[in-house]
C-alpha cells in the first residue's frame, strides 16, 4: 500500500512540476511543445488515477451529484461549437477549448478524490512548499546579485532603486505568477508549522514571505494579508506555537511599519497605476456585450489579443478571470464559474474538516480567487495556478463529504 501512495504522489507532483513548463517557456519558442507534454502528463496520471476501482466509483458518484458542473462544461462545449461553426476560431483552438473540459474535470474531481483516498494531502502541502522555497531563495539571490539568467534560463527582473536590490519573479517569465507558487508556500508553511511543530517552517515560512515581496504584486500582497487573518480567525484553540507564530508574524509586521520609507514604497507600488486595466476592464465588457451568450471562443492568445487590440492598439490579455471566461465562452459561463465557488466555498463552510485544513484549504482559495480578479487564472486552466485553483475547489467541494477520522487520513463517506 505505501509503494502504491508512493507511485501516485510520484504521478502527481510530476504533473504539477509540468504544469509549472508554462510558467518558465511561456515567452519562448517551446510554449507550445511545453503546453502539450503538461496535457499529456496530467492526462496520463488522471488515467492511472481512474483506473483505481474506489477513486472510478466516487469520481462517477460524485460527478453525477454535481449537475452545476456539469452544465459549466456542456456550455463551455456548445460555445466552442459555435465559435468554430461562426469562423470565430480554429480547429485547433476547438481542440484547445475541449482541454478546459478535460483538464476541469480532471482538477476538479479525479485529482482531489485521489488525494484524499490515497492520502496525499500533507505531501501535497510538502510540495508547494517546497517549490515555493526553492522558487523564493532564487528570486533572492537574484535580488543581490542581479543576475541575468540562471542556468540558461532568463530572467524578468526590475530594479528597485530605493532599496538598491532586484525585484523579480524567479525563473518565471511574470511576477505575479512567481508571486502564487510563493503564496501557497507561505499558506503550507502555516499549516506545516502549526500542525506539526516543525521549526524549519519557519525559516521557509520567511523566505516565501520575502519571495512575494520581492515579486512586487499587489494583488498576493492583498491576498497574503487577507490569508494571514483566515489563519488569526480560524486558529480559535490556542496553543504555544500558535501563540509564537502569531508573536513573530506581527513583530515582522510592526518592523515594516517602523523601518520601511513607505512614502518611496507607496510611490514605487502605485506608479504603474492599474497596469491598463483602466482601460482593458471596460474594453473587455464591450466585447461581451457583442457576442453575451457564447463568446469568441477558447483558443490561442490572439483570439483575444486582436479584439482589444481592434479597441485599444494594446495587444494582451484581459487580466481579468471572470471578465476573461465570459469573453472566451458567455456570459452564462462566467455566472456558472462564480455559483462553481460559492457552493465549494459553503460546502467547506459547513464541512467537519479540522481547523487547520480548512484554515490551508480557506487561505489557497481566497489567495486564488483576489489574484484571478486581477489575472487569467480558472476552471480548466492547464497551468500551475489554475490547475491548484481547480483542485482546491475540487477539495472544497468534497469536504462536506468527508470523515476526518486520524491525524494523517481523509476517509471518503459513501
Amino acid at each position: 500500500m505505501k509503494k502504491t501512495n508512493n507511485f501516485f504522489s510520484f504521478l502527481l507532483f510530476i504533473s504539477l512540476i509540468c504544469s509549472l513548463l508554462p510558467y518558465i517557456y511561456n515567452r519562448t519558442k517551446y510554449r507550445v511543445l511545453v503546453y502539450i507534454i503538461a496535457c499529456i502528463v496530467l492526462i496520463f496520471t488522471a488515467f492511472t488515477f481512474y483506473l483505481v476501482r474506489t477513486i472510478r466509483v466516487k469520481t462517477n458518484s460524485f460527478f453525477i451529484r454535481n449537475p452545476h458542473i456539469l452544465i459549466y462544461f456542456y456550455l463551455i462545449l456548445i460555445s466552442q461549437i459555435f465559435s468554430l461553426y461562426t469562423n470565430k476560431i480554429e480547429l485547433t483552438d476547438f481542440i484547445w477549448g475541449i482541454g478546459y473540459i478535460i483538464i476541469g474535470f480532471i482538477g476538479f474531481f479525479i485529482f482531489p478524490i485521489a488525494i484524499m483516498n490515497k492520502n496525499l494531502f500533507n505531501k501535497l502541502i510538502y510540495f508547494l512548499v517546497t517549490v515555493a522555497g526553492i522558487s523564493s531563495i532564487i528570486a533572492i539571490y537574484i535580488a543581490l546579485t542581479g543576475i541575468n539568467n540562471f542556468f540558461g534560463l532568463p530572467i524578468n527582473k526590475f530594479f528597485l532603486g530605493p532599496f538598491k536590490i532586484y525585484g523579480s519573479s524567479s525563473i518565471y517569465y511574470e511576477s505575479n505568477r512567481f508571486a502564487l507558487i510563493a503564496f501557497f508556500g507561505w499558506t503550507g508553511s502555516n499549516y506545516l508549522f502549526l500542525k506539526y511543530k516543525k521549526k524549519s517552517m519557519l525559516i521557509l515560512n520567511f523566505l516565501c514571505l520575502l519571495g512575494i515581496i520581492l515579486s512586487w504584486s499587489r494583488a498576493i500582497y492583498l491576498a497574503t494579508f487577507i490569508g494571514f487573518l483566515i489563519w488569526i480567525i480560524i486558529k480559535a484553540k490556542s496553543s504555544i506555537y500558535g501563540i509564537l507564530y502569531y508573536f513573530i508574524m506581527s513583530l515582522i509586521t510592526i518592523v515594516l511599519i517602523i523601518f520601511i520609507p513607505w512614502d518611496i514604497f507607496y510611490i514605487l507600488l502605485f506608479s504603474q497605476g492599474w497596469a491598463k486595466r483602466e482601460i482593458l476592464w471596460p474594453t473587455a465588457i464591450k466585447a461581451i456585450i457583442k457576442s453575451p451568450w457564447w463568446g469568441y471562443g477558447f483558443g490561442k492568445p490572439e483570439i483575444v489579443e486582436n479584439v482589444i487590440y481592434y479597441y485599444t492598439g494594446y495587444k494582451t490579455s484581459i487580466h481579468c478571470g471572470p471578465l476573461g471566461l465570459a469573453f472566451h465562452a458567455g456570459i452564462p459561463v462566467a455566472l456558472l464559474w462564480l455559483f462553481i465557488v460559492l457552493v465549494s466555498i459553503n460546502r467547506l463552510f459547513k464541512s467537519k474538516l479540522l481547523l487547520l485544513e480548512k484554515a490551508f484549504l480557506e487561505t489557497c482559495i481566497a489567495g486564488t480567487l483576489i489574484a484571478t480578479i486581477f489575472l487569467d487564472y480558472n476552471i480548466g486552466g492547464l497551468s500551475y495556478g489554475s490547475l491548484l485553483q481547480t483542485i482546491f475547489l475540487g477539495l472544497s467541494n468534497l469536504s462536506n463529504k468527508l470523515n476526518y477520522r486520524t491525524v494523517n487520513k481523509f476517509d471518503l463517506k459513501n
